[in-house]
């Protein structure tokens, strides 16, 4: 017979500390979906993909401020997270990156990936977002931890 155990929520991260975790983890779902062979994990493939997508653009909403209630109202929407991001200051360098995001996100909100609905899926190519992903893991992730490292170590008064 298997014993209950009673499972402690974990305190809530910091706002800071949640960016930077989420920048981590959205790099390891964005290697993750490059690891898997498309043409056996496609839907798998797409969905770490897009988790990856949204995490990043999370990453970003969290250290320009933004309280993690923000996250909340986005939920798994990729274009609301990419407006709120746009909206307090990120400018995607990478020209297809807003493009990107337009593509995978009615697949990312309805769940497509996660429960395959069957159909034929029109996609941009892995490769074209793992170059996409990292320009932006490049600008944010950088961000988070800087956000972070103020947080922990405020600048002190000149005396």
């Amino acid at each position: 017979m298997a014993s209950k155990v009673k499972l402690k929520r974990p305190t809530s991260l910091a706002n800071e500390a949640l960016s930077v975790r989420f920048a981590h983890d959205a790099e390891n779902y964005a290697k993750a979906a490059m690891v898997l062979d498309g043409t056996k994990f496609h839907g798998v493939r797409y969905h770490l993909f897009c988790h990856a997508f949204e995490l990043i653009l999370k990453s970003f909403i969290l250290s320009a401020g933004a309280h993690q209630s923000v996250l909340f109202s986005v939920g798994h929407q990729l274009n609301d997270a990419l407006a709120e991001a746009i909206k307090l200051g990120y400018k995607p360098s990478h020209p297809e990156f807003d493009t990107f995001v337009d593509w995978l996100h009615p697949f990312h909100a309805e769940h497509d990936f996660r429960y395959a609905r069957g159909g034929y899926q029109v996609l941009p190519t892995a490769e074209d977002l793992l170059a996409a992903f990292k320009t932006a893991h490049a600008e944010i992730a950088p961000l988070a931890r800087v956000a972070y490292l103020k947080k922990q170590h405020p600048p002190q008064p000149a005396s």
